[in-house]
């Protein structure tokens, strides 16, 4: 192919495998340099419609970035990057933005312009708000906010219409707004290692729900509305402060995996047994004097 890079882009004598590698190469290489942007034209903007900075050492957005408006997915994850600046607004067309393991501070209002957004990670930076223009993104059905420092459940979120997966494990949030029943679609919900001391009883409208994580928080009770999530396969509640559990948890059949360990539970609910899905069973580090029939010893659970 010889040793110009340049000449890639434009070469047809390539196999389409060997094309598309080359082409990021050198796409990427141009977007990090300082060179002018006589090289990019409108063709070569055409064809780049997925680009990974991934660990490209930044502390910005390389401003030549905004000029392929045709992203459909951006990865610009694991760097130092501070802020995201308005321009973001240019990818009218991205799906997926990754920007997981930053040190950003603060989304920019113009992100709310990212209509065709389905993914959006953030995991991993010092977000303490997010901007209420979150709201627009109503193609949005994964967010995840893990290992922020997030104090408050932005609201905004639960205009998320087609939202199916949200994660918000590792902040600091201390309850959670009513309006969260409006998520009809969430699938998976994960606030492992919050500081939730109760759960609100619209919380229980959430009825397809599937995987509940709520490891690390401060809950002493679960209300007995529990058994309205029918759709549940996968409840994670170790290391609260429960003292008991409702009977009602027994109505929820479908339930393959049920964590409890490290809490303060005296007992367990007779008909827990009755989970006859249920093939992951942990309570240890409980104070647990017996076990309901059907509850083996074969499972994970100490007897005080």
């Amino acid at each position: 192919m010889g040793e110009n890079r340049s000449a890639v882009p434009l070469t047809t004598e390539t196999s389409e495998e060997t094309l598309d590698s080359d082409f990021l190469e050198y796409a990427t290489n141009l977007i990090l340099s300082e060179s002018d942007d006589s090289e990019i034209d409108a063709n070569m903007v055409a064809k780049l419609t997925m680009l990974s900075l991934k660990r490209k050492n930044l502390t910005s957005i390389p401003s030549k970035l905004y000029l392929f408006t045709k992203l459909n997915v951006l990865n610009i994850s694991k760097n130092s990057i501070t802020s995201i600046p308005g321009e973001i607004a240019v990818f009218g067309q991205l799906s997926q933005l990754f920007l997981n393991k930053n040190n950003i501070s603060q989304l920019p209002a113009e992100i709310g312009q990212l209509i065709t957004l389905e993914n959006l990670n953030v995991k991993e930076n010092q977000l303490s708000i997010l901007p209420e223009t979150i709201a627009r993104l109503k193609n949005l059905t994964v967010l995840n906010l893990d290992q922020n420092r997030l104090f408050v459940f932005p609201r905004a979120i639960c205009l998320l219409p087609e939202l199916t997966k949200l994660s918000l494990s590792g902040n600091s949030l201390q309850s959670l707004p009513m309006e969260i029943s409006e998520l009809k679609n969430l699938r998976q919900l994960s606030l492992n290692d919050n500081k939730l001391t109760f759960l609100p009883l619209q919380f229980f409208d959430l009825l397809n729900l599937e995987e509940l994580r709520l490891c690390g928080n401060q809950l002493a009770s679960l209300s007995e509305k529990i058994e309205k999530l029918q759709e549940l396969r996968i409840l994670q509640l170790k290391r609260n402060q429960l003292k008991d559990l409702p009977n009602e948890l027994s109505n929820c059949v479908r339930i393959k995996q049920l964590l409890l360990d490290s809490n303060q539970l005296i007992e367990l609910p007779l008909r827990i047994g009755n989970l006859y899905n249920m093939t992951e069973f942990c309570a240890s580090n409980n104070k647990l004097k017996t076990l309901p029939v059907g509850i083996s010893t074969a499972y994970a659970v100490e007897i005080t």
